[in-house]
């Protein structure tokens, strides 16, 4: 993100406070509340429903205002893979901002990495916005997804390229603990690797 970009942020001058009514929201402190909630439920499982409780508006209204956060820029959005297999989600989704300025930003946090304790969604948000960078600059039009069990098992990312192949990802920023592979992804997906994303190896999962 450029000092510029940042500068407008810290100035409440978000591109919203301005286009908002073009796109049929005319309220950017919505928009606000929605960044807020974004921000302290990033790669985690929601929904519009969700969304509009917390904020205080209907399903339709939360989906736009998220499609145009989408269409702005600021976020990205992933959809449950799923077979309809036992216990799966089929419903919700993950959104997590594009760059971690923005989660700082509307977390009010900008301590340093050792005073964090939410270390391990930084680097999930960061991992998933380079990746999709990367892909989106070299123009692949891959398929992204994230994976998740009613038994509390996740898989953090799924991406299926043209041809249909497909690979899952676990990110973890620990490296002295190794996180396990969910049992239930690896019984209805065997032809599918799952790799372990972590500092000591994570240049490989970001080069093309």
């Amino acid at each position: 993100m450029t000092p510029n970009a940042k500068l407008a942020y810290q100035q409440d001058k978000a591109p919203w406070n301005s286009t908002t009514k073009r796109h049929r929201v005319n309220k950017p402190e919505i928009v606000n509340k929605i960044l807020i909630y974004i921000a302290l439920h990033t790669n985690k499982t929601i929904s519009f429903n969700e969304i509009g409780v917390w904020v205080g508006i209907d399903n339709e209204t939360a989906q736009r205002y998220i499609m145009l956060l989408i269409d702005f820029g600021l976020i990205t959005c992933l959809t449950s893979f799923s077979s309809r297999q036992k216990y799966e989600y089929i419903k919700g989704f993950r959104v997590s901002f594009v760059d971690n300025y923005f989660l700082n930003f509307y977390k009010n946090n900008f301590a340093e990495l050792p005073l964090r304790a939410d270390v391990q969604e930084l680097w999930k948000s960061w991992l998933l916005a380079e990746k999709l960078k990367i892909d989106a600059q070299i123009q692949k039009t891959n398929g992204y997804f994230f994976w998740q069990s009613h038994t509390r098992q996740h898989i953090d990312l799924i991406v299926e390229e043209e041809s249909g192949k497909k690979e899952a990802f676990i990110f973890s920023w620990m490296t002295n603990r190794k996180p396990s592979i969910p049992p239930l992804f690896t019984r209805y997906y065997p032809d599918i690797p799952v790799k372990i994303i972590s500092p000591s190896n994570y240049l490989s999962f970001l080069t093309p």
